[in-house]
């Protein structure tokens, strides 16, 4: 009888590990690749208060679309 608790539970877990691999493969394949090709940019010196711009190119190379929701600074 105690042999059927411990098959039981390892059966599931090694079915869940299988499905998750499974499953990231397939979205893997299918995921959106973030390309940066500049990802540091050293602005010059500016004067306090001073409003500065630079453009980063952020590439799609995934096939599914790319959502950039946060953006940090360093």
């Amino acid at each position: 009888m105690k042999k059927k608790f411990f098959v039981l539970p390892a059966f599931l877990i090694i079915l869940c590990i299988s499905l998750s691999v499974f499953a990231e493969t397939i979205t893997t394949d299918q995921a959106p690749c973030a390309y940066v090709p500049e990802n540091i940019y050293s602005f010059a010196p500016v004067i306090e208060g001073t409003t500065i711009k630079h453009d980063f190119i952020v590439i799609n190379k995934g096939s599914a679309p790319l959502n950039i929701e946060n953006v940090r600074t360093g």
